[in-house]
């Protein structure tokens, strides 16, 4: 009994990791269907930015979505804790897109949270270096 116990959260876990590359995809359709900003900056909020398919989408989410997804955004790519992805990311040319990558770096490291101004301030000292 115990066994069975114990292989259950294992199996769980092995049958979820193929999911991870359908997720994007599933959430890029559901992100279309609802016009709902509340709905649709909860949705990107959750995303795994480790996984590359979640964070193309949420790079796409900093070019080209309103603010108030583009603050989801920022608060999904601000949990990325690989330094490796932190330098590919900063190479990104885009300015929308190096500003929110910028934004979501300061509030990491800095543990600035939901402080705006210096957040906005530590983009666009990167994004006119």
């Amino acid at each position: 009994m115990a066994r069975t116990w114990l292989a259950f959260p294992l199996l769980a876990v092995a049958l979820a990791a193929p999911a991870a590359a359908e997720d994007a995809k599933v959430l890029a359709r559901r992100y279309a269907e609802t016009k709902d900003s509340w709905q649709r900056r909860t949705l990107v909020e959750g995303l795994d930015a480790s996984d590359p398919g979640s964070r193309k989408f949420l790079l796409g989410v900093l070019a080209k979505e309103p603010w108030y997804q583009r603050e989801g955004a920022i608060e999904a790519l601000a949990k990325i804790s690989d330094e490796g992805e932190w330098g590919k990311l900063l190479k990104e040319r885009k300015t929308p897109i190096l500003e929110g990558v910028a934004r979501a770096l300061g509030r990491r490291s800095l543990g600035l949270g939901h402080n705006h101004t210096i957040g906005r301030g530590c983009g666009a000292v990167l994004v006119w270096c």
